[in-house]
């Protein structure tokens, strides 16, 4: 932490006042007289830090029946009484809170009655008196990053000058994915493994409090290389957060101003090495698990997902850009990932083969491949991530996980969820770098990986599979797309239209390989249908990600606005029609950011280089076309096939058109795309391989043939 910290937030329960310890000895007994024996380390381990709606429905998930509405009634005296008797400050708290000299406030999960009960008998009230936070303020019933926001705007300080004080491994989590520092203090009853991640300053004496506060923190090895670290963001390698050697970082970088998000680890060779060497000695145990007990934790990777959404999706707002509202909407599909896979890794079977010859069997069946390296895009920081690592996981596979450089925060958050969940060490790591090229050559080509799964350019892809023909790894790849959208005369309108705008625009800003690229418009229709698009499109909000109703963020970076506007700018020079955006936005708020103003181009032909191209940015340019045969064939000429979309009520034509469309997608009267339960992956040079469905699961498995002579 620097000197930039102007206000510590403090929790009430386990950093303030000693009550964990109290509470869950009462917990204890109040279970057993509901009928559940359980002991005080398996109350921390089940119900520490979450929240009292989670611990009755696991009660009555126990009990096999509902609790009435006031069954804690007859038990509140046994917490009062044991609280009024024994209630102590956290011990060094009041010495540490003597020692600082900067602003301070409380914001807790519980109720302003009961903080103001439990900092009373301790003494602490009067020190905090005014600037006590409730969640019941901002609707949770939790930490979470509103309730630490809300605290620092009443507090009147920015969230990058705070640092918030917890013993939960939700509240470190909310206050990093509010944007502050979070200190872990693990002298409590929570394992200090919960608390230890990325960028988590872990300590386990409240004397320490003010030096923590600082920066320095606990003096463990694992928590703390080097006091400059403590502000860094640290890889995930064989179960522990390390950082990379000599220290080196890379900023992430907010879309929207510019702003610096995060400083995280830059991985090199030597990191390539640990993690690689990792993922092979965690192989063998993880392959032989019980497909059962695999699919347990990835399960239990959704719950803790879910519970996280929003946190979640503040991260993936900050690194990508993209509109908070569809930021949570791409977490909660990410995490169906988890779910389905846990479910399909034990469906994955072989089979007994006859065989002609008296006394032979055949048996055919499928094995994990081995530890696997994903590569995975910033366009859906979540999504991409457990679209590889759940398939692998669950079919018995180790991950190393490069996530873009531009993106890293959202995957290691999962890390830290699947760490909490108990995936093993060395199973899943996360190797963070923004020296892409040298570190994908390197992880791309080590001899310890069997298998490579890339979502990116087909330019990159190629190069990939040059590199991997060296050691035959095996690859799945998703590629570029030059998706159209097909607009029949006898299409149904109003869904045509809002389907049209939604996967032109509203996916990262046309930001997907899987966005409609060209949008082709059947001549009787085109008189009706592009006008309204046109002014369709200008009703689209463009701000930053957090400001209500805002539909399009900025782009990535320069160099992607760069390329939108070069491609609309040559096609206008060839004779388009610029009908809406197509400039850059200025002015408040969009001074610091990379915004522009969705396009909207008329009288396009297929020569033309937005036509030709991926756009990758919100530009949408209309091509007419007069017959279903002359569409197919335009539609079709391209070296892409990753996704097609067409709208008709000719039941026919569904059919005909569905079959002749050269693309591994296909969306017919449909624009949602791809889901879990389907393979998703592309024809031509959009791919290899698919992700999602059965399939998904069987591109990281070998299939072995046995001979079985029982003569």
């Amino acid at each position: 932490m620097t000197e930039s910290v102007r206000l510590v937030i403090f929790d009430c329960d386990g950093v303030l006042v000693d009550s964990e310890r109290i509470g869950v000895r009462i917990d204890v007994q109040v279970l057993a007289a509901l009928g559940w024996a359980m002991t005080e380390a398996e109350v921390v381990e089940r119900f520490m830090g979450r929240t009292d709606a989670y611990m009755v429905s696991q009660i009555e998930a126990h009990l096999g029946r509902p609790l009435p509405a006031d069954w804690e009634a007859p038990y509140q005296h046994l917490y009062r009484r044991a609280f009024d008797a024994e209630l102590a400050p956290v011990p060094g708290i009041v010495d540490a809170l003597e020692r600082i000299t900067i602003a301070t406030c409380v914001a807790s999960s519980g109720t302003h009655e009961r903080m103001r009960y439990t900092l009373g008998l301790t003494g602490l009230y009067d020190r905090f008196a005014g600037r006590i936070f409730s969640a019941s303020e901002v609707a949770h019933g939790k930490p979470a990053p509103d309730l630490f926001l809300h605290a620092a705007t009443r507090m009147a300080v920015a969230p990058a000058d705070c640092v918030v004080v917890e013993d939960s491994r939700f509240g470190v989590e909310a206050a990093r994915a509010a944007g502050m520092r979070a200190l872990g203090y693990a002298g409590g009853l929570t394992p200090r493994r919960w608390l230890e991640g990325p960028g988590t300053v872990v300590f386990d004496d409240m004397r320490e409090l003010p030096a923590a506060r600082a920066g320095v923190g606990s003096r463990s090895a694992e928590t703390v290389k080097e006091d400059r670290m403590a502000d860094v963001e640290r890889m995930y390698i064989n179960g522990k957060w390390v950082a990379a050697d000599g220290g080196a970082t890379f900023d992430v970088v907010n879309p929207a101003d510019q702003t610096v998000v995060a400083r995280v680890a830059n991985g090199a060779g030597p990191e390539i090495q640990h993690a690689a060497t990792a993922a092979h000695a965690a192989f063998g145990e993880w392959s032989r698990r019980a497909p059962k007990d695999r699919g347990r934790i990835l399960l239990r990777v959704q719950d803790l997902m879910e519970e996280r959404r929003d946190e979640l999706a503040r991260l993936v707002t900050l690194e990508n850009g993209k509109p908070f509202e569809e930021a949570k909407k791409e977490v909660q599909f990410a995490l169906g990932y988890f779910g389905w896979f846990a479910e399909e890794a034990r469906r994955v079977a072989g089979e007994w083969i006859p065989s002609p010859q008296p006394g032979k069997r055949y048996w055919v069946l499928r094995q994990p491949i081995g530890p696997v390296a994903a590569v995975t895009p910033w366009n859906f920081p979540a999504t991409m991530v457990t679209r590889k690592i759940a398939p692998a996981l669950a079919a018995g596979c180790t991950v190393v996980l490069k996530p873009a450089s531009a993106t890293p925060l959202t995957a290691l958050a999962i890390a830290k969820i699947t760490e909490v969940a108990g995936l093993p060490p060395g199973v899943f790591n996360v190797l963070t770098t923004n020296r892409s090229r040298l570190v994908g050559a390197e992880l791309l080509t080590h001899p310890l990986i069997r298998k490579i799964g890339f979502t990116g350019s087909t330019d990159v892809g190629k190069g990939i599979m040059q590199a991997a023909a060296q050691q035959v790894t095996r690859l799945s790849f998703e590629l570029g797309g030059n998706a159209p959208f097909i607009v029949f005369d006898d299409a149904d309108f109003q869904p045509a239209l809002e389907g049209a705008v939604a996967m032109k625009f509203l996916r990262v800003g046309g930001q997907s390989c899987i966005c409609a690229n060209r949008i082709y418009v059947q001549r009787g229709i085109a008189d009706r249908f592009v006008p309204a698009f046109v002014e369709a499109v200008k009703r689209l909000k463009v701000a930053p990600g957090f400001e209500p109703g805002a539909q399009i963020g900025p782009l990535i970076n320069e160099e992607t606005r760069a390329k939108v506007h070069s491609l609309v700018e040559d096609a206008v020079k060839h004779g388009a029609k610029l009908a809406a955006g197509g400039h850059y936005l200025g002015g408040d708020p969009y001074t610091k950011g990379y915004f522009y103003a969705p396009a909207v181009l008329l009288d396009v032909t297929d020569d033309m280089a937005i036509a030709q191209e991926e756009i990758f940015g919100p530009a949408a340019p209309i091509l007419i076309f007069d017959t279903e045969e002359e569409v197919i064939r335009r539609a079709n000429a391209t070296k892409y096939g990753l996704a097609a979309y067409f709208y008709t009520r000719d039941t026919a034509r569904l059919v005909r058109v569905a079959e002749q469309l050269e693309y591994g997608l296909v969306g017919a009267n449909d624009a949602t795309g791809y889901t879990h339960e389907i393979p998703f992956g592309g024809f031509k040079e959009s791919g290899l391989g698919r992700e999602g469905g059965h399939e998904g699961i069987a591109e990281y498995t070998e299939v072995k043939s046995v001979v079985l002579n029982l003569s």
